[in-house]
């Protein structure tokens, strides 16, 4: 609170202000800078120590870290074995990142490693299993392989000693060449063995799918498509079932008739001397069967085959017939002449054969006045019984027969069910056996296409391994941006510097003008009154001239540093004394850290 006792306003800085305009946030910018530069300007060697600071330990750090020569080669290798060509299409292609990994730890396997190690002396630094496996290693972790394009490759290996890096990538040049040296042969015995084994594997395949094939086949053959067998066995089923059923009804209807006409039949006749009287049981199928032959003549011709049995069934009743005439007459004349009743029965055969019932009367006064008529079996009754018979077995067979055929139709309707497990089998066993047969008859071509690669190879001189680049001695160290690294060191200690500045002047509590007063205390500032320095003018030229030397000195030395490095290495120009010591003190902090 002022004065008169009113709430002072609370203060406004440059973070809390309103910006509500370009102007106002110009303003604030330009605030800052008044605010911030004097209180820097005030600091500037506390700036500069640290910068000294940091930029010496990190320029001594960069020039500790040790020189490192790369060589690399660039070579072409056939990585395309003689398989790829050959089984294109019957195998899964390798992955690009794959083969160079295989190819890579092939180079780094142990053989190639301590082959690598004897041919460059490096053996000779190891005394012992311990070192030797820690050398070979250390060899594998630097050798790197690289795929630049199809085919192109490239082999680097990373050391301190320029000459030892050169020695490593010859001497893997020289074991690829030698390793190269064969290895058509091989490769052809190799893809020879491997697409016999193959073949012998797919014929046994296909031969056993064809037999499994065949074995279905034969199984279900009236099921298979395009064979209409089953499909007419099933039709020819339903046409005999409705045939049984027709002849069945007919078969019923005339056993019904038979009986019906035995019934009205007498089972016993007098004897008759001569023909006449009633129709005989042949007579009446010759009448029935004439009569059924008009009836089918109205639907089939003379050529049709029931026609045809009809008309011979006809003929064998008419023999029957008459043979059975002939056996009643000679029947007839030894009953009269062993009976002695020859007039009798004359008389009553005539009576008879006035027919009717007044036939039957007139006999009666004849049987009261004399001895009985004798009487016979009735031929017409024995024969309808016989025909009654038959049709009642002709019925039993047609029902039995009809079972048999309904029992069957109905199995082979069930087997319709079945159909499309069966075409559902069949085209799984038809494709088992077409992609075993497909792949063993491509296996065929292949090892045709493996002879003639063979043939053209043993007398053509192909090259499959290709130096394009050879390797060299480096000159220059690779591996880290010693410039880029000084350079960042200066930036990087200049940096921390301002920051370190920046931070203990935000804690400061005075006021650098008279406009920050005023945002502080939100009240108007009249004036300000100046300090009269005592500091003579060549005091604080001295001050700046010192500071500038120093900023100066730093400069310079990051100029220096800079010369030396593009001249000859910082590395270099380190005694190695100096290395050992400063490496000796650093190393346990390096353990303790990790």
């Amino acid at each position: 609170m002022n004065a008169l006792g009113k709430r002072l306003p609370p203060p406004r800085g440059p973070i809390n202000q309103p910006r509500h305009r370009n102007g106002t946030l110009m303003k604030d910018i330009l605030s800052q800078l008044q605010w911030y530069l004097p209180a820097l300007w005030r600091r500037r060697w506390q700036i500069l120590g640290v910068a000294w600071l940091l930029c010496a330990l990190g320029w001594a750090a960069v020039a500790m870290v040790p020189n490192e020569y790369r060589v690399a080669t660039k070579v072409h290798i056939d990585t395309d074995s003689l398989l790829r060509p050959l089984l294109r299409g019957l195998t899964v292609d390798i992955n690009p990142m794959q083969q160079i990994n295989l190819m890579q730890r092939t180079l780094v396997s142990r053989t190639n490693l301590e082959r690598v190690a004897r041919m460059t002396d490096l053996d000779l630094q190891a005394r012992n299993e311990t070192a030797m496996a820690e050398l070979l290693g250390s060899l594998g972790d630097r050798i790197r392989m690289a795929r630049d394009r199809a085919n192109i490759f490239t082999i680097s290996f990373t050391d301190k000693d320029p000459q030892t890096a050169y020695k490593v990538v010859q001497a893997l040049l020289s074991i690829y060449m030698e390793n190269n040296a064969g290895s058509t042969r091989r490769e052809f015995d190799s893809a020879r063995q491997f697409i016999d084994s193959q073949l012998q594997k797919y014929e046994q395949q296909m031969n056993e799918a064809e037999a499994r094939l065949n074995t279905f086949k034969t199984q279900y053959l009236g099921y298979l498509p395009g064979n209409t067998t089953f499909v007419n066995h099933l039709n020819a089923k339903r046409e005999e079932l409705k045939t049984l059923d027709s002849r069945l009804v007919e078969a019923r209807a005339r056993a019904d008739e038979m009986e019906v006409q035995l019934s009205e039949i007498p089972e016993f006749v007098p004897v008759e001397g001569a023909p006449g009287g009633p129709p005989s049981g042949t007579e009446v199928r010759i009448m029935n069967l004439e009569q059924r032959i008009d009836e089918m003549l109205l639907n089939y011709t003379d050529q049709h085959p029931d026609v045809v049995a009809a008309r011979r069934l006809l003929d064998r009743l008419r023999a029957d017939y008459e043979q059975e005439m002939r056996e009643r007459s000679m029947a007839a004349a030894q009953f009269a002449a062993a009976t002695g009743f020859g007039d009798e029965i004359t008389a009553v055969d005539g009576s008879v054969a006035g027919g009717g019932e007044a036939g039957s009367d007139a006999g009666r006064p004849a049987q009261d006045a004399g001895p009985p008529v004798p009487k016979m079996p009735n031929s017409l009754y024995q024969s309808i019984k016989l025909s009654l018979v038959d049709a009642e077995a002709q019925v039993a067979a047609l029902v039995g027969a009809r079972a048999r055929v309904e029992e069957e139709l109905a199995a082979l309707e069930k087997e319709v069910d079945r159909m499309p497990e069966i075409q559902g089998q069949l085209d799984r066993l038809n494709r088992d056996y077409t992609m075993a047969r497909r792949n063993y008859e491509q296996l065929l071509e292949r090892r045709e296409t493996a002879t003639i690669s063979e043939s053209r190879e043993m007398n053509a001189d192909k090259v499959q391994f290709r130096v394009i680049d050879p390797p060299q001695v480096p000159v220059l160290p690779d591996g880290y941006q010693r410039p880029m690294l000084l350079s960042g060191v200066l930036i990087a200690g200049l940096g921390v510097g301002l920051g370190i500045a920046v931070l203990l002047a935000s804690f400061q509590s005075n006021f650098v003008s008279t406009m920050r007063l005023a945002q502080i205390v939100g009240l108007p500032v009249l004036g300000s009154v100046s300090m009269v320095s005592h500091e003579s003018r060549f005091a604080r030229s001295l001050r700046l001239t010192s500071f500038g030397g120093a900023l100066s000195a730093l400069v310079a030395v990051y100029a220096g540093l800079m010369v030396v490095e593009l001249q000859v290495g910082l590395p270099n120009a380190v005694p190695d004394s100096v290395k050992a010591e400063v490496m000796q003190r650093v190393q346990p902090l390096i353990e303790k850290v990790q």
